[in-house]
């Protein structure tokens, strides 16, 4: 769609199906993106092909490296715009079924760029997926809005493209609302080994995971579903496993679309073999049983879907005798079918009609049951239950609770209260807390801290002393607590490199979400042994105050660029909260005697930083584990500068050789990783991951696709220092 682009189409053979010459003659003329698909979509109408035009990218070929739905060269309403000059340009084609607003909007909470779900802000895929739903739909109204999920929701990581667990509390609103159609993507093994593939509960975990972060919407009743992605490449182990589980999970119930029809797919391969020819038969036999029927374009096709029940009531539970109107008005259809209602009133009791009265002479409990049909075969229940008493009986009371808040990062307080919890007989209660993690608590009022991250159903329980009980629960979930992430930047404050002192400022940055406690902070800065002198250690100034601020020398007695100046904070330093900086620190360190000190081969020494930079040649480490910077190799010549990150013990490969399944032990802060590549022998690249994000100081990386061969596995650091390992594959 960009201005001024062209397209050079050049001449084909012909077409291996059809025997003609698709891209010949006319269509070989065409010079422009827009006109190509004009043909296509005229082809399809006329060949009675479905189309869902999907937005895959901004840029070509970018989706990659783009997130969100937007960039600087095209903002939100340039899309959406581009969407309406397309939904107007087509809405006469009824072979273009739907508009994917966007492919696999992704990004992890801890980027600078992500798509969230329901926050309200500009990166806000759902209320971006009704602004531009229903700006098409005021173009053409008879156009599926094909919705993705995102990667994050609540901190939790899904699929890119597969998470729709936001849908529940924050579903996306369109003008005209049967014409939404959420539409996860999800994949086995072959694309990403997720964690859920190595559960020792594999295959039968899968069903609840597909129905937490999707599947809920059809169980539900709440939106139909399009699979808009699934695909496998080679049928054998996990990944065939996985491929058979979900054809029978979504059985007839769900619409899709398979990924891919060509060879030429990385992660999965094509419906057709390498020759673009000769069909796949495995993939085809498995997807046969759940293909739908071909719809011819020009005729429109009616399917019937079962109506909605629902009913309100007047009464909760009551003392006999009482009566109680049920009303179903709330019951729908999406065809406009005309209903038919019919009640059950507990074992014997029926009745007739979208509001109904019905009175309860008896104690006990009633499963009260509306089933709604709508002549073609259609119908669906619901059913509530009202208690009944009889006058002096004790009736249970009703368990409430409030939660101060229901997630959060370890360690997490949380303050529960079960006072709006009612009696009706006005009996005094009594509270007991289950917080789902081994610990109980009691009164109305209770405080739990949760220390461990996972998710817990916590529980409160009242009785009212006769025997009534009633219990109502709530899920909690913590997430881990974030890793530390700090930054020492560094300026020569004297950039004289022989002279009668030693001059480094340095300022310290948690780049992390956690507070860090300063006592347990050591900032190693290296430098040149100076014979036997000692060496005296000054803080000028620091912003935090000089009292809060120590140093000592510390000599290894290993090689002259494994002595450093350790420094050190006291505990009336206090905490450096998330995001937070110590500010200025002015050291001078100088021999005892005052005489010169040579730092034109000290490893931390950099005379071109005159303003405050990062620097990881100063060192530091919290709680005695390495959290920013590189030690300088031991044994590496004075002065040579010489990165520990580029040394073969900072990143190693294990099995190596192997079968394609390998992991990278990263022996350096993951703070500092940029990213991790893996090419063949030319140098084209099997793997790409981004590292900015990692906790974990191990990468599991799948391989078993590619031949067999040698490999490069190069990892980056944000300092822009590279490590190299050579990676065997063997089959």
């Amino acid at each position: 769609l960009k201005q001024g682009a062209s397209i050079d189409i050049p001449v084909y053979g012909k077409d291996p199906y059809t025997k003609v010459e698709p891209m010949n003659g006319t269509i070989g003329q065409i010079k422009t993106p827009l006109l190509l698909l004009d043909e296509v979509v005229k082809w399809c109408q006329q060949n009675n092909l479905k189309i869902i035009l999907d937005n895959h990218a901004r840029a070509a070929d970018g989706y990659m490296n783009e997130n969100v739905w937007y960039t600087t060269a095209v903002p939100e309403t340039k899309w959406i715009e581009n969407w309406v000059m397309i939904a107007n340009r087509y809405k006469d084609y009824d072979a273009v079924v739907g508009m994917d607003l966007d492919n696999e909007p992704h990004g992890k909470s801890s980027e600078t760029s992500f798509a969230a779900w329901g926050n309200g802000q500009v990166n806000d895929w759902r209320l971006a997926a009704q602004r531009c739903g229903n700006a098409i739909l005021a173009v053409n109204p008879n156009v599926l809005i094909v919705v993705e999920g995102n990667q994050t929701f609540e901190d939790k990581n899904y699929w890119w493209g597969g998470n729709l667990k936001g849908a529940r509390n924050y579903p996306v609103t369109l003008s005209v609302p049967n014409k939404l159609m959420y539409s996860p993507h999800e994949y086995g093994p072959t694309v990403f080994e997720q964690e859920w593939f190595a559960d020792p509960t594999f295959p039968a975990n899968m069903k609840g995971i597909w129905d937490e972060h999707f599947g809920y919407l059809i169980e539900e009743n709440k939106s139909p579903l399009l699979v808009g992605e699934f695909g496998i490449k080679v049928n054998a182990g996990k990944d065939a496993i996985w491929f058979k589980e979900f054809l029978k999970y979504m059985g007839n119930r769900y619409s899709w679309t398979f990924w891919c029809f060509n060879p030429n797919s990385g992660d999965t391969g094509g419906i057709v073999s390498d020759d673009w020819t000769t069909p796949v038969d495995w993939k085809l036999n498995a997807l046969k049983p759940y293909m739908a029927p071909m719809i011819k374009n020009g005729i429109v096709s009616c399917v019937n879907v079962a109506p909605v029940a629902d009913f309100t009531t007047s009464i909760g539970n009551g003392i006999a005798p009482v009566q109680a109107q049920f009303d179903a008005s709330e019951s729908s259809d999406e065809n406009g079918d005309n209903l038919t209602y019919t009640w059950k009133f507990g074992n014997t009791a029926t009745g007739s009609g979208k509001i109904v009265n019905f009175t309860f002479t008896t104690s006990g409990s009633y499963v009260i049951t509306l089933t709604v049909s709508d002549g073609k075969g259609g119908s669906s229940t619901k059913s509530e239950t009202v208690i009944i008493t009889k006058a002096g009986d004790n009736r249970n009371p009703t368990a409430r609770l409030t939660a101060s808040t229901t997630s959060g990062e370890a360690p997490v307080a949380i303050s529960f209260n079960g006072t709006t919890s009612t009696d009706p007989d006005s009996d005094v209660l009594t509270y007991t807390w289950d917080f789902g993690n081994g610990n109980t608590g009691t009164g109305a009022i209770v405080s739990h801290t949760y220390t461990t991250a996972g998710t817990f159903t916590a529980k409160l329980t009242v009785s009212d002393g006769r025997g009534g009980t009633s219990s109502k629960s709530i899920v909690i979930n913590i997430a881990p607590e974030p890793p530390i992430s700090l930054v020492a930047q560094y300026r020569a404050n004297d950039i004289n490199p022989t002279n009668d002192a030693i001059k480094p400022h340095l300022n310290i940055i948690n780049s992390g979400k956690r507070a860090v406690d300063l006592s347990k902070l050591k900032v190693r800065y290296y430098i040149t042994k100076e014979d036997n002198k000692a060496i005296s250690f000054f803080c000028d100034y620091a912003a935090i105050g000089t009292s809060k601020v120590a140093g000592a020398f510390v000599s290894t007695g290993s090689a002259a660029n494994q002595n450093y100046v350790e420094i050190s904070f006291n505990a009336t330093a206090g905490n450096l909260g998330a995001g937070g900086s110590t500010g200025d620190i002015q050291c001078r360190f100088n021999n005892s005697d005052y005489s010169t000190c040579n730092e034109a081969n000290d490893y931390s020494f950099d005379p071109t930083k005159t303003n405050y930079v990062d620097h990881n040649k100063v060192v530091i480490y919290y709680d005695g584990v390495l959290a920013w910077g590189i030690p300088p190799v031991s044994g590496a010549r004075l002065g040579s500068k010489e990165s520990a990150f580029s040394a073969s013990s900072s990143v190693v490969v294990s099995p190596n050789p192997s079968k394609g399944m390998f992991t990278v032990t990263f022996n350096q802060p993951v703070s500092m990783l940029e990213n991790a590549v893996v090419t063949n022998v030319v140098g084209l690249p099997v793997y790409q991951k981004d590292l900015t994000s990692l906790t974990s100081n191990k990468l599991e990386i799948n391989l078993k696709s590619v031949p067999s061969g040698a490999y490069f596995l190069k990892v980056k650091a944000k300092t822009g220092e590279k490590n190299v390992q050579k990676v065997m594959i063997f089959k």
